[in-house]
């Protein structure tokens, strides 16, 4: 074809190669995908239950329980977080709480009406928000103990808190 042309045609070859090899993208280049559930922050996390306070006489609270030795009485904020509160009760969970799963409790103390809620994760710097919205039927049977787990009264949600990475588990 072209005499002397052979040495630069196969360096051309080459390096042309070798670019589209070390432009092409490789797997593990992909960028994770964070699951909006899953909320990173060095600030911590608050938890915020909001409904609406009609009557007056309705009374919604938020619990929070440790899973790995939960009693009625486990809750590592003390009792009950936020009572006489006027439809907003919320907690903070800072980083350098133990790492361990969590259960986050809304629950209807007081009522007989039907009852919607929300519940905010919130990171404390980040502002990286996760809601979850629920209710409550009305005419619950009157509840006479403080203990939610697995009755109507009480919606719980899985927390776990992993370092600075908080992840709600539905």
């Amino acid at each position: 074809m072209f005499p002397g042309n052979n040495h630069r045609t196969l360096f051309v070859a080459l390096l042309s190669a070798a670019l589209f090899q070390n432009c092409s993208k490789k797997a593990d280049d992909t960028p994770a995908v964070v699951p909006d559930t899953e909320i990173t922050d060095t600030g911590g996390l608050t938890i915020t239950l909001t409904y609406d306070k009609t009557p007056a006489t309705t009374d919604l609270d938020l619990y929070l329980y440790r899973k790995s030795n939960y009693t009625g009485t486990s809750n590592p904020q003390g009792a009950t977080i936020g009572p006489n509160d006027g439809g907003i009760v919320s907690t903070d969970i800072m980083v350098v709480a133990p790492d361990e799963d969590l259960t986050v409790v809304a629950a209807y103390r007081t009522g007989t009406v039907a009852k919607s809620y929300t519940l905010t994760f919130r990171g404390i710097a980040t502002k990286k928000t996760y809601t979850v919205n629920g209710s409550f039927a009305a005419n619950l049977a009157p509840f006479a103990t403080y203990n939610y787990f697995g009755t109507p009264r009480g919606n719980n949600i899985t927390l776990k808190k992993s370092g600075t990475t908080f992840t709600v588990v539905l």
